[in-house]
């Protein structure tokens, strides 16, 4: 497939759906490190959108695969969410919009107040939006800073069904997430496992505080051939509104 017919638009565009969360913890939806859900959550009463592109632009299977983000951040440990995934070139069979939340606990806030010791859990409802019904998608992960170096640390479990992850997947995730600088950091995220996600990716994450604008570049290394290709990992996101602190 030559590069020029990948970036094709006509094969129409991503629709963004609304999000619901079912741990008994105040809700959080889809801040993440790259796809793994992070323990930040959008700002209350801040809007978030996101746009991430999976582009291999050279032979063999040279692809494009999208998904976008919305969130809202209905209160200081929840946030409210609306995710599309798989569209893209060439076309899938997958093309889902996931209504979903995600909520953040946080634990011995007193005893060890820089550790950011986190329990993150999360639940979507993938719609399938070409016949293929609807699925679930649950997670729930720990995550604190190590001392002084102060990289955050994450893993947990994930679950989900075909509609996200082309089969039924129970699976370890996890996450390194390194800051070098106030607005830019080094990120490592790892699915276990054989699906849409399972692999490695790496990269850079810049968030610019002035215009609260997040920019992320990365490489997607697979952990086999039925997980996908390796390819470019790119983002763009800008929160939306005012605030009263920094979400990182």
């Amino acid at each position: 497939m030559p590069f020029i017919d990948l970036v094709n638009f006509r094969s129409g565009l991503p629709i963004l759906g609304a999000a619901l969360l079912t741990f008994s913890l105040p809700a959080h939806a889809q801040q993440a490190i790259i796809n793994l859900p992070s323990a930040d959550l959008t700002p209350k009463g801040q809007y978030f959108v996101m746009n991430e592109s999976f582009l291999r632009p050279w032979q063999p299977d040279a692809s494009w695969k999208t998904t976008n983000f919305f969130t809202y951040g209905l209160s200081e440990k929840t946030e409210l969410a609306v995710t599309t995934f798989n569209a893209g070139l060439p076309k899938t069979d997958s093309l889902t919009v996931a209504l979903g939340f995600k909520s953040v606990l946080p634990l011995l806030k007193e005893r060890f107040p820089h550790r950011e010791i986190k329990l993150t859990g999360g639940y979507m409802l993938p719609v399938s939006l070409q016949g293929r019904g609807v699925g679930s998608y649950g997670y729930s992960h720990l995550s604190g800073r190590l001392p002084r170096l102060k990289t955050r640390l994450t893993a947990g479990i994930n679950a989900g069904t075909s509609q996200i992850f082309d089969r039924n997947v129970v699976c370890f995730m996890g996450g390194i997430e390194q800051p070098i600088t106030k607005e830019l950091q080094a990120i490592v995220e790892y699915y276990s496992g054989t699906h849409a996600f399972g692999g490695v990716v790496a990269g850079l994450v810049y968030h610019n505080h002035k215009y609260d604008v997040v920019l992320v570049s990365g490489w997607r290394i697979p952990n086999n051939e039925r997980s996908g290709r390796p390819g470019l990992v790119f983002e763009i996101g800008k929160f939306i509104g005012k605030r009263a602190a920094r979400a990182h």
